[in-house]
């Protein structure tokens, strides 16, 4: 839908009679825009609600978005910000960001609505799904690496830098968990960077993003954020994969409930202070900190300035952890040995502690050139994932758990 079309909309949308919410429910069957589409059911959605609708030209599955108004209908504000979502995304052309399909208007219970449909895939889930389980550092840089690719896309955009504002695991869609691949979704938030902007959508101090993985000046001042608060959102989804927790603890709980907790956000930017000590972790290694600390700081000008670098740096990283033939189990924080032998045994000895000469072996560890297979003995979890037998490959950053002893698998430390 032409840019036209749709700004000549907004005030006709916004004089439509007021509704309940009752009278917005959306049944599954209900017929949109002249029978183009038929609503399946309900998916979700925060900046929109999100529904399963079927093509009937077609018979394709599709996901179809419309406005969530805050009240019976929707703020000016509201349908400018879905209008800008739909001409982002619909000249964003790249294999990790979800793909734009139509747009339209359709008449619902004597009301206008705006929409638009996308790619539907089947099996997908938001990574938000995955964060409370342990994964390799190998996955999570691949992961996040699929991630930075796209928003390098939307950071060089031909017509214009389009800054996302709200990458978090929300807005990641894993669509192969093996793989790690992903698709970016709800441009809700997102902005482009054009001198010809009339139409100011934010304030100063207004609070537009999700906290918890928000830059300290998008925080500050959103309507000033650049590209690279997209890469220090990156950069603490790396981290909370990586460590199990979030960049600032404190936001862990946070949410808005009353005027106080403005004040309990203040302090956590105010006081941020990032633990950056992954020498205290079996699974993690100095490298893997560099790149986290880059992409985390503070100042927008130690940053990565593009995503292209923080590309650049996790691709030398994976090529490392390919080529490396080197294998390391990590016994405790600090204590790395060596795997010298082509057969080496892990489990517990005499003394109770991990150990490679065991005398309660849990497993065989097997060196392939640059690969490592672990072979059970007993049961045992691997990232958090029980097995009872059989072998697996390892993978840089995999953690072993053997009873209550934790170790790491590695390439380099």
């Amino acid at each position: 839908m032409e840019n036209s079309n749709l700004r000549a909309l907004v005030q006709e949308i916004l004089e439509s009679p007021k509704r309940s919410q009752e009278e917005a429910v959306i049944d599954d069957g209900t017929l949109w825009e002249n029978g183009k589409y038929v609503i399946k059911t309900q998916l979700g959605g925060k900046m929109g609600s999100v529904f399963l609708a079927q093509d009937t030209s077609s018979k394709q599955d599709v996901a179809l978005k419309i406005i969530k108004a805050r009240g019976s209908n929707p703020k000016e504000e509201e349908i400018e910000r879905f209008k800008r979502e739909i001409m982002i995304l619909s000249q964003l052309d790249h294999p990790g960001i979800i793909r734009f399909l139509y747009s339209g208007i359709h008449y619902h219970k004597g009301r206008d609505v705006l929409y638009y449909t996308m790619e539907f895939i089947p099996g997908s889930r938001p990574l938000s799904d995955f964060m409370r389980l342990s994964h390799s550092v190998l996955w999570s840089v691949f992961l996040i690496l699929n991630i930075a690719n796209a928003i390098e896309h939307a950071h060089t955009l031909d017509k214009g830098s389009v800054i996302h504002r709200d990458v978090k695991p929300d807005n990641i869609l894993l669509t192969d968990m093996q793989k790690g691949t992903t698709k970016l979704l709800d441009f809700g938030l997102a902005r482009k960077l054009v001198r010809t902007e009339t139409f100011t959508l934010t304030q100063t101090r207004q609070i537009l993003g999700t906290p918890q993985y928000m830059s300290p000046e998008q925080y500050q001042n959103p309507k000033n954020a650049d590209h690279r608060t997209d890469i220090y959102s990156l950069g603490a989804v790396l981290y909370h994969l990586l460590t199990g927790h979030l960049p600032i603890q404190s936001l862990k709980d946070w949410k808005f409930c009353n005027i106080s907790d403005l004040e309990v956000l203040k302090n956590a930017f105010d006081t941020m202070k990032i633990d950056f000590d992954f020498g205290n972790q079996v699974h993690l290694d100095t490298k893997i900190q560099a790149i986290c600390q880059k992409a985390l700081a503070r100042d927008p000008q130690e940053r990565y300035q593009k995503a292209e670098n923080f590309v650049v740096d996790m691709e030398a990283y994976l090529k490392e952890c390919s080529q490396n033939n080197d294998h390391f189990i990590c016994l405790s924080p600090g204590n790395h040995v060596i795997l010298k032998r082509q057969k080496t045994n892990l489990g517990i000895d005499l003394h109770g502690n991990a150990s490679i000469n065991p005398t309660n072996i849990y497993a065989n560890l097997i060196k392939f050139s640059n690969q490592c297979e672990i072979f059970l003995e007993k049961p045992l979890k691997i990232n958090g994932r029980e097995h009872l037998k059989g072998h697996f490959r390892l993978s840089h950053g995999d953690r072993i758990e053997m009873d209550s002893f934790l170790v790491g698998y590695k390439k380099f430390c």
